[in-house]
């Protein structure tokens, strides 16, 4: 899985569904980009991660998409890490 870290309090819960986009320097961007989304495990309030492996830890990249309940917040990825 892909620990991802945004820059403020995300207010997720276990179970949300998050779009990434514009996250590149993997050769699996597709994955990590896909339009299906990916439900996230909350880790703290500025981290979650996703079921999906990143080929390369790195620094930001992209944005995190949160849709719920008609609402749409925006997050800055700050950095993402691979969990073993």
């Amino acid at each position: 899985s892909t620990v991802i870290t945004v820059d403020e309090p995300h207010g997720l819960k276990t179970g949300h569904k998050v779009y990434i986009n514009g996250h590149i320097g993997s050769s699996n961007d597709a994955s990590i980009n896909q339009v299906q989304g990916h439900k996230i495990i909350v880790l703290s309030t500025t981290t979650f991660s996703i079921p999906v492996t990143i080929t390369s830890a790195g620094p930001a990249g992209g944005f995190v998409i949160v849709h719920h309940r008609q609402v749409s917040m925006t997050f800055r990825i700050r950095a993402y890490g691979r969990t073993t």
